[in-house]
């Protein structure tokens, strides 16, 4: 706790994924979401959803607009290079004196606002911009203000986006060109050396497409999870490191589930956690605000037909050799049908119809009273509890 002129800061540090996560109470949670809000507003800061780049990569690339499940995705010839990259740990490593010194001079946030920016960059307690308070991708955003513009008026790229630190660009090139003939990479690490910051290697990758020179396919690149192969048409599939720990995700679920004392319980479980994993949920979290995730949501573009088989068999494999009854069996494999236009009802998943499989949805916010008594009921949720749908997830735990 520590006190920031007439206001209580509380926070705690939790380590998520090799990162120190900052972790707020719920009366300075707001406090922060209303400074966020000011510093958008008054800096015209608009955050690009992953959504809507990916949207944009696409339509760069394919002749007609992609439609999902859809066969017509032939791209066109477009002579290109194409640079994706992040930056190296890049909110620990932002100048807060630098972005202060910015901010300062522009004079045009409040008080309040001014008192934040000033306890993260003299407080000892901080390094960088704290991971896990919303504010920080706004200023993240100011910081890199006079990068963006810099390489946006060098290259004067066909598409450059940012999400949060994961950087690509495209541009177009002569026929002639076999190579990057701007140097993009050369380019990015003298503008950010300005900020001292850096790009992270192993994230980092150029990628030429010259129709002229057949050898260069297959050629593909990977960006937000996705990856994009040019083959005959245009493959969109989930990046392998992505892949992989989806994979993972089911595998571990069913691990858990061998390891629970295998209740009722623990059957309805795994039943929502499958669920949740594969579909595209909606839910809302403890301030009320909707989310989605799941396969479904996350993965939404592809039109790669085997990455979904190969899932669904998995899991078909997991439902095959786990320690569950016929009865309980019989109750998971639906789970993994699809939906049907053909027959208008779900049938079993197979290679051809796979990609139908990303059209279930699972909404708890829409929940009626009964559905949601028959989750708590399977989930053994205390009847004094009003049950909505963070309470759900918070019993989705196995007990050992």
């Amino acid at each position: 706790m520590v006190l920031k002129g007439d206001y209580v800061f509380n926070y705690t540090i939790k380590d998520i994924e090799k990162r120190q996560v900052y972790i707020t109470s719920d009366s300075t949670k707001k406090f922060l979401q209303g400074i966020k809000n000011e510093i958008e507003a008054k800096y015209g800061i608009n955050h690009v959803s992953r959504d809507d780049i990916i949207d944009q990569i696409i339509a760069f690339f394919l002749e007609k607009k992609y439609i999902l499940g859809s066969t017509e995705n032939n791209y066109e010839n477009i002579d290109c290079v194409i640079f994706r990259t992040d930056i190296s740990t890049f909110f620990i490593s932002v100048s807060t004196q630098k972005l202060y010194k910015k901010l300062s001079s522009s004079n045009i946030l409040s008080k309040d606002a001014m008192d934040f920016i000033r306890f993260i960059n003299f407080s000892r307690g901080f390094n960088g911009l704290p991971l896990g308070l919303s504010p920080s991708n706004a200023l993240a955003s100011i910081y890199l203000e006079d990068f963006e513009n810099n390489i946006r008026l060098c290259l004067q790229p066909n598409l450059y986006n940012r999400f949060v630190d994961d950087i690509i660009v495209i541009k177009y090139i002569n026929k002639e060109d076999n190579e990057d003939p701007y140097n993009i990479e050369t380019l990015f690490r003298n503008e950010l050396k300005k900020l001292n910051l850096n790009i992270n290697s192993a994230k980092t990758e150029t990628i030429t497409l010259n129709f002229k020179n057949k050898r260069n396919f297959n050629k593909s690149f990977s960006y937000l999870g996705y990856k994009f192969i040019f083959e005959e048409n245009l493959k969109i599939t989930i990046d392998s490191d992505k892949y992989k720990k989806i994979e993972n995700n089911i595998k571990n679920l069913f691990y858990k589930y061998r390891l629970s004392c295998k209740g009722n319980k623990n059957f309805w479980v795994l039943y929502y956690n499958l669920k949740n994993i594969l579909y595209g949920v909606t839910f809302l979290n403890k301030d009320g605000k909707k989310h989605k995730f799941g396969l479904a949501y996350s993965y939404k573009y592809i039109n790669d037909k085997s990455c979904i088989y190969s899932l669904l068999k998995l899991c078909e494999d997991e439902i095959r050799k786990s320690p569950l009854t016929s009865k309980e069996k019989y109750k998971l494999f639906p789970i993994l049908n699809v939906t049907s236009s053909e027959y208008k009802s779900r049938v079993k998943f197979n290679k051809d119809n796979s990609l139908l499989f990303l059209n279930n949805r699972l909404d708890y916010t829409n929940l009626s009273k009964t559905q949601k008594n028959v989750i708590s009921k399977r989930l053994s949720i205390p009847e004094s509890q009003t049950i909505n749908s963070s309470k759900i997830f918070y019993y989705l735990k196995f007990d050992k």
